[in-house]
């Protein structure tokens, strides 16, 4: 009962963020022609919002609105399938991010990228979608000139972990945050296999 107590305790205070890392200046070219890679834009967003509006509350709409009227850096694609039917929506983010869960913005040197918010439609999981977000936007980061990229997993996100981990991308950092409040303390820990 107390180790019970204890873990929601600790659960409460804090979480643990990795930073997972790939060199990509000779990745493979996607191969997969079910699926195209399309850049966001506020009509697709819309029609999102409309078609899937039980997965995409007012909130992330706002949210996905603001990254794409405001924000230079952050870079929003949806993929389509041979029908034209959004499966999803995928982001990069270059120069310097905001990372919600450390509570802090990161800078990024010139040569990276971070490939994040994830986001596969529930009838189009199990298709290989988000295998192909991945390597589309490895690729279009290359096409882009960047050499490496990252991407941050909340730790027991297992899908995304092994995703991710199935394209050699290494874990780098792992990040553990202390919340007290509305503050949040970071600790962070290289690991050995840091590029």
């Amino acid at each position: 009962m107390k180790k019970s107590i204890y873990s929601k305790i600790y659960q409460r205070l804090f979480s643990i963020i990795n930073m997972y890392s790939l060199n990509i200046e000779h990745y493979p070219m996607p191969k997969d022609l079910m699926y195209s890679l399309k850049e966001m834009n506020t009509d697709i967003l819309l029609k999102l919002k409309y078609q899937y509006g039980d997965e995409i509350d007012q909130e992330k709409y706002e949210i996905l609105l603001n990254r794409l009227l405001h924000s230079q850096n952050e870079i929003g694609y949806v993929i389509t399938n041979n029908e034209q039917e959004i499966c999803g929506y995928f982001h990069l983010v270059k120069d310097e991010m905001k990372s919600g869960g450390l509570g802090k913005k990161l800078k990024l040197s010139h040569d990276i990228v971070v490939l994040f918010d994830d986001y596969t439609f529930l009838k189009h999981r199990g298709k290989g979608v988000h295998k192909y977000s991945i390597l589309a936007r490895i690729n279009k980061a290359r096409e882009m000139g960047f050499t490496k990229a990252n991407v941050l997993i909340h730790e027991g996100n297992t899908p995304s972990e092994r995703a991710y981990l199935a394209f050699d991308f290494q874990k780098t950092i792992r990040y553990k945050v202390l919340k007290i409040k509305k503050y949040k303390f970071v600790f962070i820990k290289r690991l050995e296999n840091e590029y």
